[in-house]
């Protein structure tokens, strides 16, 4: 008899252990139906679940770098915009200086001039293009530069 309830005791709890695997699996849309191995100790891993996530993951990289690529061209395009715009004021006050014979004022707008020039030079260093322009001139002064 003692065999029995040993018995017994066991296959309980091998029932409950299928039904609770049974109705936890219902939560993901498995199928309760089905007492075999697997059912009971957990479903087998789905590598196209691995293949998802990973294709996943890849997008999102690609999504991130095309958030930094743009990122990157909007402040090149921005120091590219201030840039023009001192040189144009630049630009301005040098006329007016010339058109006063102000020798004075003439040497400070070269000056802003150079300045405006090495600011865009740090602003835009992180690009390749501005690396290449810089060893094609061989200097950094805005003399005899094409401008941006």
């Amino acid at each position: 008899m003692r065999k029995l309830g040993v018995w017994g005791m066991a296959v309980t709890l091998c029932l409950g252990l299928a039904a609770s695997r049974g109705r936890a699996g219902d939560d993901k849309g498995e199928s309760s139906s089905g007492w075999g191995l697997p059912r009971i100790f957990g479903p087998a891993p789905e590598p196209e679940a691995k293949k998802s996530d990973a294709a996943e993951e890849a997008r999102r990289a690609a999504a991130e770098a095309r958030a930094r690529a743009e990122r990157r061209q909007k402040r090149a395009a921005q120091a590219r915009e201030d840039f023009l715009r001192r040189d144009a004021v630049c630009t301005c006050l040098m006329e007016f200086a010339i058109r006063n014979e102000d020798r004075e004022l003439q040497k400070k707008v070269e000056e802003l001039t150079e300045r405006a020039w090495q600011v865009y030079l740090k602003r835009t260093s992180h690009l390749p293009t501005a690396r290449l322009a810089q060893e094609a001139e061989g200097e950094d002064t805005p003399a005899g530069r094409e401008k941006p």
